[in-house]
């Protein structure tokens, strides 16, 4: 409750669904809670972003699950964890795993990645893919002589991270 700005203590009635962010994510909690109280499922986890009282952003983990009740209706219990700092490192990763953290440009995986992703659509459209490669003159000259430290100034300068 505190992570959307409600004080420890303080009597609030909150629709989970309103706390949704994005529409996929209301739409999949709508069709995961109907197949909840329908009795498909006993227990749910989905993941989504969360805006705090002073709109940051915050991704959660839930577990939703069925809980009966002696008599009315049965509800619907959302127990949730912010994995905010787990996303962040996972996101940080992906870009350490793509880019030359030197450099901070793409690197050889993300170039073979992309480019095997064009081949494939354009072999599924028909059509047909042109790579062009640039060789800079002299680059090692560059390194040997001067530093890498002036090396990688030189590849920052350079277009297409």
């Amino acid at each position: 409750m505190q992570l959307v700005g409600y004080k420890s203590g303080e009597p609030v009635r909150l629709n989970f669904f309103d706390l949704l962010l994005r529409q996929d994510e209301k739409q999949d909690f709508t069709t995961q809670s109907e197949r909840l109280m329908s009795g498909l499922e006993t227990q749910v986890r989905t993941d989504s972003v969360l805006v705090d009282a002073a709109g940051n952003q915050h991704d959660i983990s839930w577990l939703h699950a069925k809980l009966r009740r002696e008599q009315g209706t049965p509800m619907l219990l959302s127990i949730g964890m912010d994995i905010s700092d787990r996303k962040r490192a996972e996101r940080r990763l992906h870009w350490l795993a793509n880019h030359d953290p030197l450099t901070e440009k793409p690197n050889r995986q993300f170039f073979m990645s992309c480019l095997n992703n064009e081949i494939e659509k354009a072999r599924m459209a028909g059509a047909n893919v042109a790579v062009l490669f640039i060789d800079l003159d002299r680059f090692k000259e560059v390194n040997d002589s001067l530093g890498h430290a002036v090396g990688i100034s030189y590849c920052k300068l350079l277009p297409g991270g």
